[in-house]
């Protein structure tokens, strides 16, 4: 069951936004399995490019990168889609997923206030002090345009007490790291605020982006391993590549540049 989602998002949206997002494209619905596979479907049925933004207060099959079950209390926490049409050529696509942690990391700055520092975890985490806060997960579809389905979960009010063992050594919420209730409805629109009117030239200009990556880069300097589908990689981490890659130098001083990876972890 879904209900209109711009009543909870309009009084934080920018005025620009307030007339280019309408019911028919904002939807939350208090329980789904997945707010990526929800969005796919609304963004099919408009069948014209559009933004559509889904939002949840509970998944029953939230999914991580490589298929790992995102772990969130009812309504707690920020459970979001974004369907974005991409307009941009294909090489340039690798860089998405950078620019939505760097929206979204601002934007959780700008909402929190001073005294909490984003860090960016390479390919798609956000991180506070090495545990994680928030993940991201890009899927592609054909409507038959070309719609980037944009995936996020940020950990904003849960406690440690909401979450597995395992997952509580190594995540962390807006709520333990300030000690207050943050509204996840400001938060969002924010992200939004920052995200849609910037994307598409995030895209082509990508330096700010890049480099804000790399200043909060929780990998930079340290040693990394990258689980690839062509083997493991291990090296010290340097500045990212053009596109948001991440360079790794080897103990032979070898610069290798991972695109993709199963999994990375520090060593």
């Amino acid at each position: 069951m879904s209900e209109p989602l711009l009543p909870k998002l309009h009084p934080f949206l920018n005025g620009s936004l307030k007339e280019d997002l309408s019911d028919e494209n904002l939807v939350y619905a208090a329980k789904t399995e997945s707010t990526n596979d929800l969005a796919a479907t609304l963004a099919r049925s408009l069948n014209r490019p559009a933004f559509v933004v889904v939002a949840a207060g509970e998944q029953t099959a939230g999914r991580g990168r490589r298929g790992d079950l995102w772990e969130s209390p009812p309504e707690r926490d920020l459970l979001f889609s974004i369907a974005i049409p991409l307009e941009a050529s294909p090489e340039l696509w690798p860089r998405l997923p950078h620019i939505v942690a760097h929206r979204v990391g601002e934007a959780i700055e700008k909402v929190v206030g001073p005294g909490l520092t984003i860090q960016s975890k390479w390919p798609n985490d956000l991180w506070v002090g090495g545990k994680k806060i928030s993940g991201i997960l890009i899927e592609m579809v054909s409507t038959p345009t070309n719609i980037a389905i944009v995936g996020c979960g940020v950990n904003v009010n849960s406690t440690v007490i909401d979450r597995s063992p395992s997952l509580a050594e190594t995540s962390t919420s807006l709520y333990s790291e300030v000690g207050c209730e943050t509204n996840r409805w400001v938060l969002l629109a924010e992200i939004l605020n920052g995200l849609i009117p910037a994307y598409q030239m995030d895209l082509v200009e990508f330096a700010e982006t890049r480099s804000w990556q790399h200043e909060r880069s929780a990998l930079f300097g340290r040693q990394v391993l990258a689980h690839t589908s062509v083997g493991v990689q291990e090296g010290r981490a340097i500045e990212p590549g053009p596109n948001g890659e991440l360079r790794l130098q080897t103990q032979a001083g070898e610069i290798v540049t991972v695109i993709s990876a199963e999994m990375v972890r520090l060593i």
